[in-house]
């Protein structure tokens, strides 16, 4: 007579798909209950209620705070015309010596800037050390304040701040708004030399 071994055999009953569906549904709803009366229980013990709620900062008072003033920029009589404020390089739109610097046929850039512009903020100071590089001191570089010199901005038909127009003579080489990056900023250039 052969010999069985009855804990090999599969004898015992296996659960069905439906029960372990059913166990799986309880489970998921008992999660789903704690979690519900857990938030109930946090929004109970808020620190936000009625009483406790946080009081808005009080306003700053102008007197107290110090005022900031900028420098005055450094007169270089290399670069004649009036400088912009915290420039040693850029300087205001003078009408005689963009004609001046036109008729002599040198390569010029016009900035159309605006106080508040944020690209503005960036691309002045990597002009400012790109300028100070021999390849392109021979720019003349002038700012328009695009919102007092709107006239200006009309003339030369830029309707954008953080804008800069690269002439040589009276050719227009170039046109481009929101250029920050050096390499940007250095291959635009040297379309005007």
């Amino acid at each position: 007579m052969p010999i069985t071994n009855h804990l090999c055999t599969p004898t015992a009953p296996r659960p069905s798909s439906r029960t372990l569906t059913s166990w799986n549904v309880a489970i998921r709803n008992f999660a789903i209950c704690i979690i519900i009366s857990l938030l109930l229980l946090s929004c109970q013990r808020s620190p936000l209620q009625a009483g406790n709620l946080p009081q808005p900062a009080a306003p700053l008072d102008r007197n107290t705070v110090p005022e900031f003033k900028r420098p005055e920029p450094k007169e270089d009589p290399e670069i004649p015309g009036p400088r912009v404020a915290n420039s040693l390089i850029l300087r205001k739109f003078d009408d005689t010596l963009f004609t001046q610097a036109q008729a002599a046929g040198k390569p010029i850039l016009l900035v159309f800037s605006k106080s508040d512009c944020p690209n503005c903020t960036l691309q002045a100071p990597t002009l400012e050390r790109l300028f100070k590089e021999d390849e392109f001191k021979s720019i003349e570089v002038f700012q328009i304040d695009f919102i007092n010199q709107k006239d200006l901005a009309a003339r030369f038909n830029m309707n954008a701040w953080s804008a800069l127009l690269g002439m040589r003579g009276a050719e227009i080489r170039f046109r481009s708004v929101g250029l920050t990056k050096p390499a940007d900023l250095r291959r635009e250039l040297r379309r005007i030399l």
